[in-house]
């Protein structure tokens, strides 16, 4: 029998601090040693789940993938192993082929090929609980990036006239116009609006000017056409930016007027180069279908009546005559998907004891992850509190050099740069701890959602809204293919268990979720 235990940190950082590592092999040989697990190797090291490459992880799957026997995976907690379900698949495999059973310590669950329905759905919640805590810290950087727009800062790259700067009396990064590049920018809006420029005489116009831009490996080149395109339909060059949050004014010299950006917009649109997006309208299927034929996305097409009633229809945009890629040429009423749709959703009851059995697990998981993040605040507060200690080193020094008592000096010019590079090291600590903070905060909120989901899914989606309908589908289910007038999909985790459970006979009572090896 081989034993494997895991022991993982998310940074080097936390690797050299001794965050939990130490902790977490004591943990696992005390636990292998009540269970008899021998022939013992020891992983540990700093690497983030949420990679899509993970050198060293990958040496414990090349070593359970060329075992010859059964492999004991022991890990402190699901979220030690991983924080997405892309693993899952891999070590799914692996149990069923009876290559591995799987040790999570403070979950109190064993699993291997015999595992019930009930395990791994617990299995399955952990995850994607352990996977939640992930997407609230980005969610907390959307929020930083929002807060950014509001200020009227731009969070990105400036557009070529423009460079990313630090202002010398503030500290504080800001955006300012490119003497070198910004005149030779005014200049093409400046001829373009005139109506006597194309873009590609445009073009060779900034060329002749030797304007350049930064390619890959921060190698200058020369323009294209196409981004003479981009850069006329940019906004940013009259006080506005643009991006994924839609436009906002910004706090920036505009580099134009915006008499000129209109004009330059005009020639565009005569010359064929502007194109207005659709209005959308909300549909329960929009994005989320693909044709059964051709592979591409359906589209949605709305019909008034002449009673003033709307009827939705999906069909494939590849069949349309003009076009005849496609050989679908079905036109399917929303209606007739709906009724599928409710059917499916329908499959989604959780029995009760099931429910409190995963709520069980998820407050172990729950506590681990808390765990985790105590930790990680603790460790911002250190480094925050280390910041201010070379602050009041800097402090002192400068004091004793103007006194003329220290052998050590220093300028004012050095000393404004310093404290400025300590305070943003300070100011940096203060937004990861409140990152950290903030994810702990809404971390039940998507654990309360999947069991909300996953005990009443039916009746949650015939309340929801059309935009909420849309979510819930796109959460629930994935590759959604429609052929001819049928549905076909696959269930997401941790509903693809729940659904294959309630479609046995029964949920395999009695199997318990810690049994011996």
């Amino acid at each position: 029998m081989k034993t494997i235990i895991l022991a993982r940190v998310s940074t080097e950082e936390q690797m050299n601090k001794g965050h939990s590592i130490p902790a977490q092999l004591e943990k696992a040989r005390e636990y292998c040693m009540a269970k008899n697990l021998d022939n013992i190797t020891e992983y540990s090291f700093d690497e983030s789940s949420i990679k899509d490459h993970r050198e060293k992880f990958e040496q414990i799957i090349t070593q359970i993938r060329k075992s010859k026997e059964k492999v004991e995976l022991v890990v402190e907690t699901i979220d030690r192993l991983q924080r997405s379900f892309k693993e899952s698949v891999l070590f799914d495999d692996f149990r069923k082929q009876n290559k591995v059973r799987l040790h999570f310590i403070r979950e109190n669950l064993i699993l291997d090929k015999d595992s019930s329905s009930s395990d791994l759905i617990r299995w399955d919640m952990g995850v994607m609980v352990a996977r939640s805590y992930v997407l609230q810290i980005a969610d907390n950087v959307k929020r930083s990036i929002r807060e950014k727009i509001r200020r009227g800062e731009f969070y990105g790259k400036a557009p070529v006239g423009y460079k990313n700067t630090v202002d010398e009396q503030t500290g504080k990064k800001t955006i300012i116009i490119d003497n070198e590049r910004g005149p030779i920018i005014k200049l093409m809006f400046e001829e373009y609006s005139t109506g006597n420029y194309s873009e590609r005489t445009l073009l060779k116009l900034a060329n002749a000017k030797g304007l350049m831009i930064t390619g890959k490996n921060k190698v200058l080149k020369p323009i294209s056409k196409n981004f003479v395109n981009v850069m006329l339909k940019n906004p940013f060059y009259i006080g506005i930016m643009k991006g994924k949050h839609g436009e906002a004014p910004h706090k920036y010299d505009a580099l134009i007027s915006e008499d000129i950006f209109n004009r330059c917009q005009e020639v565009q649109q005569a010359n064929g180069h502007s194109r207005k997006k659709k209005d959308v309208t909300p549909s329960i299927f929009r994005g989320l279908i693909t044709c059964g034929c051709c592979g591409k996305n359906m589209c949605i097409d709305i019909t008034v009546k002449k009673s003033g009633k709307k009827y939705s229809y999906l069909f494939c945009q590849e069949a349309k005559p003009s076009v005849c890629r496609c050989k679908n040429k079905e036109m399917v009423r929303e209606e007739v998907l709906l009724e599928q749709v409710r059917e499916a959703l329908k499959a989604l009851q959780m029995p009760e004891y099931i429910q409190e059995d995963i709520k069980a697990c998820l407050k172990s998981t729950n506590e681990a992850e808390k765990d985790f993040n105590k930790n990680a605040v603790q460790a911002l507060m250190r480094e925050y509190d280390n910041w201010q200690k070379r602050i009041n080193a800097l402090v002192n020094m400068r004091i004793d050099s103007e006194a003329g008592i220290s052998a050590m000096s220093i300028t004012a010019e050095e000393y404004s740069q310093k404290m400025q590079e300590f305070k943003n090291k300070q100011k940096d600590c203060e937004k990861r701890i409140a990152a950290h903070t903030s994810g702990d905060e809404q971390f039940n909120i998507t654990l309360g959602l999947v069991l909300e989901i996953a005990k009443n899914a039916y009746n949650l989606f015939e309340k929801a809204s059309i935009e909420e309908k849309n979510q819930i589908l796109n959460l629930v289910t994935t590759d959604r293919i429609l052929t001819g007038k049928k549905l076909e999909f696959h269930y997401r985790k941790p509903f693809d268990v729940i659904a294959k459970g309630l479609s046995c006979p029964e949920w395999l009572p009695g199997l318990g979720s810690n049994q011996q090896p």
